[in-house]
């Protein structure tokens, strides 16, 4: 084997962490495989050189850690090297160096360093380097998994601006189409009775079309809007419900999903309502994302006063929440989704809306199926009189 490599098979185990050691000094090199071995990583290759590593990663992966000396044989040393690799990849990069002067240090800088000691080192000193190093990996993790969300948010933002922009020019196109079939109406008269009949019942289809139309861009305009100030109102409890449901019709007939509201007539709560309704919608398509692939597909929404309180339960046929995420559903940028669907705003905007509005709500856990539960206080709702 060529004296300037030594490489070990990899692990099939990938759980654990592979470290790539490129140090000149044979003895040396030979030691800190022992020691990083001893640490619990897997030393997945040697090199004594920089041109023996480069000549490696154009073929094999970068591993999690990479520990570089500084001062490397050849024409390129370890800082080199690190700038070199980085044009195809990254990895965290643990610089070793027995020149401990202010020069080396400074250099490695322009590079992706992670830690940096001098030898002689102890093995605790490795292994404190390779904690930090996992320290700032998890940090930049969230960092980027943050920026990704922030960069959807932000599209969500333009997406919501495009579709007001969109729901005015409908709405507007839309009353000169209602403003034509009155007049279409108009002038059926001066028609045979037969003939105006059939003209009057096709535009009287296309109006009702076309009121269905102003009523749905109202809906939509109304959740486009900002709701900090939004005034309270008392609405129906089932009501507003029902609205929620409406904007998912295709996608409940599409996915064969059933739905049941078991909420009584004469509740009204005191709500901001539009807010209130964006969160009930929240939550059912959450619902409808959870039992979509399930055999048994349903979502029911039941009131029950009990203690003084309204109780709201919105439950679907899913199993429920697994207990290692239960607390964090509620975080901002959490999300169970996948990437194509979740955002990990949906949940968080729920909390911090209800709460505004004095409303409590909770994941219930140690229940047959998911079941969140919306607390109104005492005074919040009442009962209408016929």
């Amino acid at each position: 084997m060529d004296n300037n490599l030594k490489v070990k098979e990899r692990h099939s185990f990938h759980t654990i962490e592979s470290v790539v050691i490129i140090e000149d000094d044979t003895r040396m090199a030979r030691n800190i495989e022992l020691i990083v071995s001893s640490l619990g990583y897997q030393v997945e290759a040697v090199f004594y050189d920089a041109a023996s590593a480069l000549n490696y990663f154009q073929s094999h992966e970068f591993p999690h850690f990479l520990l570089v000396d500084v001062n490397l044989p050849g024409g390129m040393n370890g800082v080199s090297l690190v700038e070199e690799l980085s044009k195809s990849g990254a990895c965290a990069v643990i610089y070793i160096t027995g020149n401990v002067t202010e020069e080396p240090f400074r250099s490695s800088q322009r590079s992706n360093i992670y830690a940096y000691i001098s030898k002689p080192f102890r093995k605790i000193d490795l292994d404190y380097a390779f904690k930090v190093s996992k320290i700032r990996l998890e940090y930049e993790d969230k960092i980027k998994k943050a920026s990704q969300q922030i960069s959807k948010k932000a599209k969500l933002i333009q997406l919501g601006e495009f579709a007001g922009s969109l729901v005015h020019d409908i709405n507007n196109f839309n009353t000169v189409i209602i403003g034509s079939f009155w007049m279409i109406q108009r002038l059926a008269k001066t028609y045979s009775q037969e003939d105006a009949a059939k003209i009057y019942t096709l535009s009287e289809k296309g109006q009702k079309g076309s009121t269905r139309i102003t009523q749905l861009t109202t809906r939509y305009r109304s959740l486009l809007k900002t709701q900090e100030d939004e005034k309270f109102e008392d609405i129906p409890l089932k009501e507003v419900v029902g609205e929620a449901i409406d904007y998912f019709y295709e996608s409940l007939r599409k996915h064969s999903i059933k739905t049941y509201i078991d909420i009584a007539e004469y509740l009204a709560v005191k709500v901001q309502p539009v807010s209130f309704l964006q969160c009930i919608v929240n939550l059912f398509s959450n619902a409808i994302y959870a039992v979509k692939d399930q055999k048994e597909k349903w979502i029911r929404i039941v009131s029950e006063i009990r203690g003084g309180r309204l109780i709201l339960r919105v439950i679907d046929s899913g199993p429920g929440i697994s207990e290692d995420v239960a607390d964090q559903i509620f975080d901002q940028l959490f999300t169970t989704k996948d990437v194509d669907h979740g955002t990990g705003f949906g949940l968080s905007f729920v909390r911090n809306s209800l709460k505004r509005q004095e409303i409590g709500i909770q994941y219930k856990e140690n229940t047959a199926n998911t079941t969140f539960e919306l607390g109104f206080r005492e005074g919040s709702y009442q009962i209408i009189e016929d």
